[in-house]
């Protein structure tokens, strides 16, 4: 026999069964490995499944002209842009015929939340209905009292056609406004009773004035361009709130989280509005159904007039300020003026906006 040969024989075999296995170690490490990410993937998808229906808290959301105009946009822009389901929740918006419609299903409970005047919320917690105001997601007005080419000064209103959804609505209260500056009285004029699309009735004659948001009055331009802003009301008033977000107070204590998580969401789609015009402008045309021109031209004339809040919009000035103002035209008895802290949430705004740094001179 040759030993060398058969040595040689056997270290092949030895060799060979250590790199067979080698190879089959290989191979359980690489199949453990794989166990592991799988069994991984599918945990933390079922860990991310579980966590999104954990927070995904439903609400239901009101807004007051249907297709919103542009200055009522930031809650289709906090659901086109992902902040309602950042902060947990499934938001539903429904869409009125005014704000007076929005908060009267705050206060009846069909409503989780909602946007009305902020005039007409002070009224409401004036009377104790049981609501407060969380945000506001225009404290400026949005608005014009748009007038035919005959009416050049405020005098000229003296005889003229109003245009009003309601008594007490948004129209309502600021001609009313314009009136007690010009020193007109209100049955010194005729308050001619309209649907929300005031264009139409403005077009066919049937009123003299209507209070037009930015949008609308371009718009009413391009059909008859002797139409004219007579007071832009950013301008004529800045200090009475337009736009607020309120809720039902036992709601609020009940589920503060929720709202915060709301006031937070609606914080970021309005200072994302002022940062990206294009986007903004993109939602606004899906929604408000509108060209994409006049869009761009209310956009441009609303970021100047510092109409959209950067902070929470609440501030005590304009709140006191609107209060007294009510008080004063006669919407709320004096022995019944709520204090600044009966109409905000207080510790619901303030929680909710520690996690935003205040911006200047949006107050």
């Amino acid at each position: 026999m040759n030993v060398g040969v058969v040595q040689s024989n056997e270290a092949v075999k030895i060799g060979s069964e250590k790199k067979g296995r080698k190879s089959m170690n290989r191979r359980c490490v690489i199949w453990l490995m794989a166990l592991v990410l799988a069994a991984a993937a599918v945990w933390g998808s079922a860990d991310r499944v579980s966590a999104a229906s954990a927070v995904a808290t439903k609400l239901t959301f009101g807004m007051p002209t249907t297709p919103p105009n542009l200055v009522h946009i930031g809650p289709w822009v906090a659901q086109e842009q992902g902040f309602f389901t950042e902060e947990g929740l499934d938001v539903e918006i429904a869409t009125f015929e005014g704000g007076v419609y929005v908060i009267r299903n705050v206060v009846s409970g069909g409503l989780d939340a909602g946007g009305g005047a902020g005039a007409a919320a002070t009224v409401s917690v004036a009377k104790k209905a049981g609501i407060k105001a969380i945000y506001a997601l225009a404290p400026r007005f949005g608005s014009t009292l748009t007038v035919r080419s005959n009416i050049k000064t405020l005098q000229d209103l003296k005889g003229k056609k109003f245009g009003v959804q309601e008594v007490g609505g948004f129209a309502d209260v600021l001609s009313r406004m314009v009136l007690r500056k010009a020193g007109i009285k209100p049955e010194e004029v005729t308050f001619v009773p309209i649907a929300s699309a005031d264009v139409p009735p403005l077009l066919a004659g049937q009123i003299d004035t209507a209070v037009l948001h930015v949008d609308q009055l371009m718009l009413a331009r391009q059909k008859d361009p002797s139409f004219h802003p007579l007071v832009k009301f950013w301008e004529l008033d800045p200090d009475q709130l337009f736009l607020v977000v309120v809720a039902p107070e036992k709601k609020l204590a009940a589920e503060p989280a929720k709202y915060q998580a709301l006031v937070r969401a609606l914080v970021k789609a309005n200072r994302f509005i002022y940062a990206n015009k294009a986007r903004t402008v993109e939602i606004a045309v899906k929604y408000v159904k509108i060209p994409r021109d006049v869009i761009e031209a209310a956009y441009d004339e609303l970021v100047k007039g510092k109409v959209w809040a950067q902070n929470d919009g609440l501030s005590r000035r304009k709140v006191e300020y609107t209060i007294d103002r009510m008080v004063q035209v006669g919407n709320i008895k004096p022995e019944e003026r709520p204090k600044h802290e009966n109409f905000v949430a207080v510790s619901i705004v303030e929680e909710a906006m520690k996690r935003f740094p205040r911006v200047p001179d949006y107050d």
